[in-house]
């Protein structure tokens, strides 16, 4: 058993979370960590603050060490028992935490926010997904495939684009090292000044 393992078991055995439902994810980036504690009921899920504080609190130390840099956490429980755990690289940064919580929720388990306004603010995060389809995000996640894929056929503004509050194409190509696709973006035109 790996401590990821380790951290998960230790987080569904937890005396405050017996016999529950819900979903639990940890979001670990290179800079930073946030949870989110969602009880489901019926196919809804409802955030819980107080829950959510309660676990980050215990669990900081252990989440910090095995987290950071690895994305999302995601841990689905039905009446005290793992259903599936799993870790989800390719969220899109775009989207504010709890939002991203929300519709990895959807998308995984097929389960709805819990209000009105948050069912529109899901609708709205389906549509941003569309991001994950362009240049800059295949930079942003590194996927060499993906980027000679899309250059061949990328316009000025797609080599251009801004992932907003995170960077360009040529910001990330650089922050991974990768060499071969700055230079393939160069050559087609991106603004390196």
């Amino acid at each position: 058993m790996n401590n990821l393992d380790y951290l998960v078991d230790t987080i569904i055995n937890e005396p405050m979370l017996s016999e529950r439902t819900y979903t639990y994810l940890i979001l670990g980036t290179e800079n930073s960590f946030t949870s989110g504690y969602f009880a489901v009921l019926e196919n809804e899920v409802s955030y819980d603050g107080e829950i959510t504080i309660a676990l980050f609190d215990k669990y900081i130390n252990e989440i910090k060490e095995l987290m950071l840099g690895k994305g999302i956490l995601c841990i689905k429980v039905d009446a005290g028992k793992l259903v599936e755990h799993c870790i989800v690289k390719d969220m899109n940064p775009e989207l504010f935490d709890a939002d991203v919580f929300e519709l990895i929720i959807y998308q995984r388990y097929d389960l709805e926010p819990k209000g009105e306004e948050r069912k529109e603010i899901l609708q709205q995060s389906l549509k941003a997904e569309k991001i994950k389809n362009t240049l800059v995000f295949a930079c942003y996640m590194n996927d060499m495939e993906k980027i000679k894929e899309l250059v061949t056929h990328a316009k000025k503004s797609d080599l251009d684009k801004v992932l907003e509050y995170r960077g360009t194409s040529l910001q990330f190509c650089s922050k991974h090292n990768n060499l071969e696709a700055f230079r393939l973006l160069a050559e087609k035109g991106a603004n390196v000044g």
